[in-house]
């Protein structure tokens, strides 16, 4: 019986760490994933926001107004 317990406490103990294991791997997984999505909208909005100063500076005053607004609401849904 001694040994039954002690190897069902070793199963048990081992279990933990294989589960504690698996959970930090897909808590990092998921980390990732959301950085690479955060950082794929940043890229999109400075593309966006040069975009909209290169209309500006070119006199493109219609497109420049409409590609800040376009920022202001893709920046409002991103916060």
């Amino acid at each position: 019986f001694l040994g039954v317990s002690f190897l069902v406490a070793l199963l048990s103990r081992q279990f933990l760490r294989v589960v504690s294991v698996w959970r930090k791997n897909e808590e990092e997984r998921k980390a990732e994933k959301v950085r690479k999505i955060q950082k794929a909208r940043f890229n999109q909005f400075t593309r966006n926001l040069q975009k909209s100063l290169e209309d500006l500076a070119k006199g493109r005053l219609a497109k420049a107004a409409k590609g800040f607004d376009e920022l202001a609401i893709f920046a409002d849904r991103w916060a």
